[in-house]
C-alpha cells in the first residue's frame, strides 16, 4: 500500500521511497544482466584469426619487444654534442615508434642498418 495518500505523512517518507526506487533502478540499469538467450551462433570468419606474437620475457619479467624497422633519422645538438637519432617502429599495427640513439640501436640491432 502506498503512503502517498496517508494523511499523517509530511512527504519525507515519500521522498525516501522515491530515492530508494531511483537507486534500485540505477543499480539494475548500471549492472547489465547477460542471458544465454542473447547468444547467437558464431559464423567463422578468417579475418577474426590473430597471429600469435613471439614474446620473450626476461628473468626480471621485463618484456623485450624487437624493433620492426627504422623510419627516419635526425641529428640533434644536445649539451654541446652532436647526437644521431633514429625513429624506430616497434609495432606495425599500432604504429608505435620512438626516437632512439643510433649508436645504441646499431649495437643491439645491427640487422636494421644492413642495406
Amino acid at each position: 500500500m502506498s503512503s502517498a495518500y496517508h494523511p499523517q505523512t509530511n512527504g519525507q517518507f515519500e521522498r525516501t521511497i522515491q530515492s530508494l526506487e531511483d537507486l534500485l533502478i540505477t543499480c539494475i540499469l548500471d549492472h547489465t544482466v547477460f542471458h544465454v538467450s542473447q547468444l547467437r551462433k558464431y559464423v567463422f570468419d578468417p579475418s577474426h584469426v590473430f597471429e600469435a606474437e613471439d614474446i620473450r620475457i626476461r628473468e626480471d619479467l621485463a618484456v623485450e619487444v624487437p624493433p620492426i624497422a627504422l623510419e627516419d633519422n635526425i641529428v640533434e645538438e644536445r649539451r654541446g654534442k652532436t647526437v644521431n637519432l633514429v625513429k624506430v617502429i616497434w609495432h606495425r599495427m599500432t604504429g608505435d615508434s620512438t626516437w632512439e640513439l643510433e649508436e645504441d640501436m646499431t649495437k643491439s640491432h645491427p640487422h636494421l642498418f644492413a642495406r
